[in-house]
């Protein structure tokens, strides 16, 4: 399981001054440019090599915390402001709207140790693959997939039998991450 997760994308540039559009996934994740500048929250891309050239290489410099890990290759944001639904950034050194272009539908990560989840909160990503026990305590599936709505449905997969429950506190018992079980009841009512 990574480390990182993908929060975002830059949407085009913004301007003619290397000003990019961001848009983060979740439309309530937030953050502002002082936590930004320090250090509270760092965005990553995944390095391909057409941005080294571009990228404030001395931003690893600056703080010893910060390297350089696997492909992902930290930013070094110069300023970041909000707008609607979205946000306006500039990265240190990318100057153009030809630089900006190259970044143009580019995943945003962060590490997960930098997201603060509220109690009864899930990363999609750490649900997937949770063993589903029922009220009896036996093994009805895996979840394959959340389907997100105003109300996320769990999908969840046996050998032969496909349930579509609602994330419910009626339907969801316990989430337990760490042993990669969810404790569930009601899935007769919403067996396929």
């Amino acid at each position: 399981m990574s480390e990182y997760i993908a929060v975002g994308s830059f949407i085009k540039p913004h301007g003619i001054k290397g000003e990019i559009v961001i848009r983060f996934f979740n439309p309530d994740f937030a953050f502002n440019e002082q936590i930004i500048k320090e250090k509270k929250l760092i965005l990553y891309i995944l390095d391909t090599n057409k941005y080294l050239k571009n990228i404030d290489n001395n931003f690893n410099n600056s703080n010893n915390n910060i390297a350089l890990e696997l492909s992902y290759l930290p930013l070094s944001i110069a300023r970041i402001k909000n707008g609607n639904k979205q946000y306006f950034i500039k990265i240190n050194n990318i100057d153009t709207i030809e630089e900006a272009e190259k970044f143009r539908n580019i995943k945003i990560f962060i590490k997960k140790e930098q997201l603060h989840l509220e109690k009864n909160e899930y990363l999609i990503s750490d649900l997937i693959g949770l063993k589903c026990l029922n009220a009896l305590n036996n093994d009805i599936g895996t979840i394959v997939e959340i389907h997100q709505g105003d109300t996320d449905i769990i999908e969840i997969k046996s050998e032969n039998t496909v349930y579509f429950l609602p994330m419910t506190d009626d339907n969801i018992k316990e989430i337990n991450i760490k042993d990669k079980i969810a404790v569930i009841q009601n899935e007769e009512l919403y067996k396929i």
